[in-house]
């Protein structure tokens, strides 16, 4: 079987009676195949994008926000539409806004093609979150411009679980050494 698209108009005489049809038939199975595998592309995406165990943030080339899924309004508290409404430098705690901007300039002209960065988010609740964030430029194509995409990770656990051992070890320096 193959798909096809068509058109048909009547043949009429000259007292309107219809005598025949005129069909044009066009084959577009190619194209509903294609249509096809993107629409399993995209449902394969979006279930990875909406089950992901870690946050996932795309950003426009200004870092205002397009499109977070789940995991990323659970790990700060924000719905998506008040996500859309920020960028990821006002949600960045003050002490590392500088360096993550300077990071996110050298990806955009061509200085980096990713980067790895642990910083604070502020929660909406005020509270801090530490993240490790990988981050990346999609490039565009002829119907997208490019995106940042930033994985994100809350690390909050083990960064408090690495200072009581470190505060542990400067308690007690010969214990178990």
């Amino acid at each position: 079987y193959r798909w096809f698209q068509n058109n048909g108009f009547p043949l009429r005489e000259t007292s309107g009676q219809i005598v025949g049809w005129c069909v044009l038939m066009t084959d577009i199975d190619d194209r509903k195949h294609a249509e096809d595998a993107l629409q399993k592309s995209e449902e394969r995406w979006r279930a990875v994008f909406e089950n992901s165990a870690i946050g996932v943030a795309l950003t426009d080339l200004r870092g205002r926000f397009l499109v977070t899924n789940s995991a990323f309004h659970k790990m700060l508290g924000y719905t998506e539409a008040e996500m859309g409404a920020l960028t990821f430098l006002e949600l960045t705690h003050e002490d590392y806004r500088e360096s993550n901007w300077q990071l996110v300039t050298e990806l955009l002209e061509g200085k980096r093609r990713q980067f790895q960065i642990e910083k604070q988010y502020r929660r909406k609740d005020g509270s801090l979150v530490w993240v490790s964030n990988n981050v990346s430029l999609v490039p565009g194509t002829t119907s997208m411009p490019r995106f940042i995409m930033a994985l994100s990770e809350d690390i909050t656990q083990r960064n408090e679980t690495q200072a009581a051992l470190r505060m542990s070890q400067a308690e007690f320096p010969h214990v178990g050494r």
